[in-house]
């Protein structure tokens, strides 16, 4: 039994030496620079953690590519406007791409029309987050934030 019981302790040594993936639930504890507190009793500094999309602002393009919704103006049958289209071609000026009279009906475009716009989804203190240790465990992923499902 006791040959047994020193296998069974051997076995997880080796296991716990090898720090294999583990997941953890952080609370974040400063921003500027970010510490995420573990199990109250660990500080993990900004340069132990990795940060995905969904814990950080970032900038990304955005565009509408639905033909539903893209690009699409609706003017009235009944009014007279003057539309000003911008093509983005350095050579045309407003004047030469200015259209005025009655439109009719739906207006589509065929280029996609791309935003830059920034996501802000940086940590804020309090928060829970959930972290994957990754293996060796010098370094931590901040998957996503959790929240009560009540």
């Amino acid at each position: 039994m006791e040959l047994m019981n020193l296998i069974k302790k051997a076995g997880i040594q080796a296991v716990e030496q090898g720090a294999p993936v583990n997941v953890m639930v952080g609370t974040v504890k400063q921003i500027n620079p970010l510490i995420i507190n573990v199990e109250q009793r660990l500080d993990l500094p900004a340069e132990c953690l990795l940060l995905t999309d969904a814990v950080r602002d970032y900038q990304t393009e955005l565009s509408f590519d639905n033909p539903a919704i893209k690009n699409y103006i609706h003017v009235d049958e009944n009014s007279e406007k003057t539309l000003y289209f911008n093509p983005g071609s350095s050579n045309e000026t407003e004047e030469s791409i200015r259209v005025k009279g009655t439109i009719k009906g739906d207006l589509y475009f065929k280029e996609k029309v791309k935003h830059e716009v920034t996501i802000y989804n940086a940590l804020k203190v309090g928060e829970k987050v959930l972290l994957l240790r990754v293996q060796g465990g010098q370094k931590y992923v901040v998957l996503n934030r959790l929240v009560n499902a009540i």
